[in-house]
């Protein structure tokens, strides 16, 4: 593998720290919601609208990373590189 086919490790930390956000995210609501569907025997409701909640979440949550990504990228290229 020559040296421009490597992937960058920020890149793929970047990739598994959005996909755990998603995960662990939505998760969580689902099952805050199994737990209320089972407690008040609601059958599916809860669980419904935790995975709702839980991808909205998500979705904040990876969009306001993305953009603070984007942000950094831009204040890297703003910034003169200094060649000695």
């Amino acid at each position: 593998m020559s040296e421009n086919s490597k992937p960058d490790i920020s890149v793929i930390a970047t990739g598994i720290e959005l996909a755990v956000t998603v995960v662990v995210a939505v998760l969580f609501f689902v099952v805050v919601g199994r737990w209320l569907d089972i407690s008040f025997s609601t059958g599916f409701i809860f669980s419904a609208v935790g995975a709702v909640l839980g991808v909205c979440t998500a979705t904040a949550l990876v969009v306001r990373r993305v953009s603070i990504l984007m942000h950094q990228a831009e204040e890297e290229k703003k910034q003169p590189v200094d060649s000695e």
